[in-house]
């Protein structure tokens, strides 16, 4: 593949920003990325490297797993089989298309460019809704939410490559006032989000991206690079975070929002809620329970393989979910039960072997790097794979449409960039060998 000299990718963008605008269903869009990936595959020469291949074949065998524990029960809808094998093929896609990205445009600069330009385009989209109805925020944190919307994991990958990505001499925006406004616009829009999951993974990837070892000198100092920029960030994210929160907090949108935070572990806890309130106050918990129970009543091959494509979990009772009446669920927000439940304890492995590894390449690419700007690249690949760790459990991780995907193409266009350096690195090795015959 020739190197594109284009300074974002717009099938990128599209792909990373589309899914969250509403504009056209899931299975339309995943359609679209069906056609793009197939187009690519008959007219181009994709070279798929070992460590790609080796991540992407594990996804694979959880789908595997899944169908066969399907063939196993065969007691399941082929409605319900179908959803699921599309959301477990959804995640292998992405991963693919963020490597084809890379391979396209061989430079790492061009990809991290048109996330933090896909983000700052949702932050805008945000905020405006925000503009346009302002009123909104007087009233409960679901009717802030359901108006503006969720909040953008984008949001936090941009700002940890805005933040970070120029200590590592990779200079992503080059226009300090232009890199200033996008922090500002991505920060509003994590704070308008009202999220409790956006602010840890931000926290996240300044833990991963930010550390750094202890110098080895005595003496202490005072590092004055990018000093004016952080402190106005500063500054204005305070001052923005002021300015929404003020008329939250008059609200009974604050105190949901504080009770929220408040209750957040014991909601997420797995227990057997008996009443009404306290279902509706722990209900991830208590979904997660009830999967638990569907799991604990299969026999011996599916509690290793699972229930399979289709399987559904019993609530024990009749909820009004997203505007239908349930009594059995296709998903669940915990997603380690999730996968329990449709693949069993082989699945399990499998779903943390295949992050594990991710994490682990992250370390040793980090490790290892000649260059510091790999070292930034590292630790983006260590930020995103440990954010997928922990939102598989708090919200379905890979396998919710809308959820999880910007990891996948990012994380698939670092193992496309470790495929590239990988091959210069074996070019020069070439040439040198050539000189020393000579």
């Amino acid at each position: 593949m020739k190197k594109n000299k284009k300074s974002i990718s717009f099938v990128l963008l599209i792909f990373l920003v589309l899914p969250q605008l509403n504009l056209i269903s899931f299975h339309p869009f995943f359609l679209m990325i069906c056609l793009y990936l197939a187009y690519n595959f008959v007219f181009y020469r994709v070279p798929i490297s070992k460590k790609i291949f080796r991540r992407a074949i594990v996804l694979g065998l959880l789908l595997v797993t899944a169908i066969a524990s399907f063939l196993y029960s065969f007691s399941n809808l082929m409605a319900d089989a179908i959803r699921d094998s599309i959301y477990l093929i959804y995640p292998i896609l992405m991963l693919i298309i963020g490597y084809i990205q890379m391979l396209k445009f061989k430079d790492v600069k061009v990809i991290l460019k048109t996330i933090i330009v896909a983000a700052v385009v949702l932050s805008l989209i945000h905020l405006g809704k925000l503009i346009i109805n302002p009123t909104v925020l007087s009233g409960t944190i679901r009717d802030i939410r359901l108006a503006l919307g969720n909040g953008y994991t984008l949001t936090v990958i941009a700002l940890g490559i805005m933040i970070y990505s120029k200590r590592y001499n990779l200079e992503i925006i080059k226009k300090r006032s232009t890199k200033f406004w996008f922090i500002i616009l991505c920060l509003s829009s994590l704070v308008l989000s009202l999220s409790r999951t956006l602010p840890i993974m931000l926290a996240i990837f300044v833990i991963c991206i930010g550390w750094k070892s202890l110098p080895k000198r005595t003496k202490p100092r005072f590092y004055k690079r990018n000093i004016h920029l952080k402190i106005s960030v500063s500054i204005f994210a305070l001052l923005l975070f002021g300015l929404i929160m003020i008329p939250v907090s008059q609200t009974s949108a604050y105190n949901q929002l504080s009770d929220k935070f408040l209750n957040s572990l014991s909601e997420v806890h797995i227990e057997e809620y008996r009443t009404i309130q306290d279902i509706n106050h722990n209900w991830r918990g208590y979904e997660a329970y009830r999967a638990l129970i569907e799991y604990d009543n299969f026999d011996p091959v599916q509690k290793v393989i699972g229930g399979g494509l289709g399987k559904l979990v019993d609530l024990n009772m009749t909820i009004m979910l997203a505007g239908k009446v349930y009594r059995e669920v296709p998903i669940i927000h915990n997603g380690y039960m999730y996968i329990l439940v449709k693949t069993g304890a082989l699945g399990i492995i499998l779903y943390l072997y295949f992050l594990f590894t991710v994490v682990k390449d992250g370390f040793k690419f980090q490790k290892n790097a000649l260059k510091k700007n790999d070292k930034f690249l590292g630790r983006l690949m260590i930020s995103a794979g440990i954010s997928v760790l922990i939102t598989t459990y708090i919200n379905t991780g890979m396998y919710k449409p809308e959820s999880a995907y910007e990891y996948l193409l990012l994380i698939g266009s670092l193992y496309g960039y470790l495929h590239l350096e990988k091959q210069k690195r074996q070019e020069v090795n070439a040439e040198e060998n050539e000189a020393n015959i000579a």
